[in-house]
C-alpha cells in the first residue's frame, strides 16, 4: 500500500513535469484518479505504519486490545481501496486515460524551436529547488510549516529523479542521498503527528475503559517521541 501511494505521487510528478507535452483533458483526469488512488490508500497505509511499530510491544491485556483494534481499524480502511480498484477496473479509465495522453502527445523532434533537454532540466530543477527553499520553516518546531516542506521534499526529490540524465553523476550520488535522508527524519515527524493525533481522538470516542487508559498511555509517549524527532531535526538540518 506504501508503494502504490510513492507510485502514484511519482506519476503524478512526471505529469506535472512534463504537462506542457501532454494534452490538458486527459492529463487532468489521469491526475485525479491517481489522486484518488492515493487518498484511498491513506488510511490504510497509517494503520499499516501502527501495527508495524506496535507489533513488538509488551503482550499484556492493554497492548494486546490496542493492537485488536488497530487491525479491525486496517481491515476497514481496505474498502475504499477495493471500491477504487472495483470502479476503476468498471470505467477502464486507467487503461484509457493514458491511451489518450500518448496518442496526442504535443511534440515533434524535428522542429526548429523544439528546447534542448538539458538547458530545460535546469530550468525545471531550478525552479523545484528555489520552491524547496523558499518552503524552509522558519521554526523547526511548527508541525504544520514541517508538514509542507516535507511535500517540497518530495516534489524535489522527484523532480530529481525525473531530470537525473541532465546532470553530473554528483546529482544522484551526491545531493540526492541528502533529499533521501531529509524525507526520511520528515517523514518520522510526520508520523509521529499522525499517530499523535490519532490517539487523542480514539481516546475520547472509546467506551472501553482499558483501552482508554492505554490510549491515554500512547498519547503521552507519543508527545515525547514527536517533541525528540523534532529536536533531532533542528540539531541534523542546517
Amino acid at each position: 500500500v506504501h508503494q502504490l501511494r510513492v507510485a502514484t505521487r511519482r506519476c503524478v510528478a512526471a505529469l506535472d513535469l512534463y504537462r506542457k507535452v501532454f494534452p490538458k483533458s486527459p492529463r487532468k483526469a489521469l491526475c485525479r484518479e491517481l489522486k484518488g488512488i492515493r487518498q484511498a490508500a491513506g488510511r490504510a497505509r497509517d494503520y499499516d505504519v501502527l501495527i508495524l511499530r506496535h507489533s513488538t510491544e509488551s503482550a499484556d491485556a492493554s497492548a494486546q486490545r490496542f493492537l485488536e483494534e488497530v487491525r479491525q481499524k486496517r481491515g476497514e480502511a481496505q474498502q475504499p481501496l477495493r471500491d477504487i480498484h472495483a470502479s476503476l477496473v468498471a470505467n477502464q479509465h486507467l487503461t484509457q486515460l493514458p491511451q489518450a495522453l500518448y496518442a496526442h502527445v504535443h511534440t515533434d523532434p524535428t522542429a526548429a524551436t523544439a528546447p534542448i533537454f538539458g538547458r530545460w532540466a535546469r530550468r525545471r530543477l531550478r525552479k523545484s529547488v528555489k520552491a524547496f527553499f523558499a518552503a524552509e520553516p522558519r521554526a523547526l518546531n511548527d508541525l504544520e510549516s514541517l508538514h509542507k516542506f516535507r511535500i517540497r521534499a518530495k516534489e524535489l526529490r522527484y523532480a530529481m529523479e525525473l531530470l537525473v540524465a541532465a546532470f553530473p553523476a554528483s546529482l544522484h550520488t551526491r545531493l540526492y542521498p541528502l533529499v533521501e535522508r531529509l524525507q526520511d527524519r520528515l517523514g518520522e515527524i510526520n508520523d509521529h503527528a499522525v499517530a499523535l493525533k490519532r490517539f487523542r481522538s480514539w481516546s475520547t470516542e472509546t467506551t472501553d475503559p482499558v483501552l482508554r487508559k492505554y490510549l491515554q498511555y500512547l498519547t503521552r509517549r507519543e508527545r515525547k517521541k514527536l517533541r525528540r524527532s523534532v529536536w533531532r531535526f533542528a540539531c541534523w538540518w542546517t
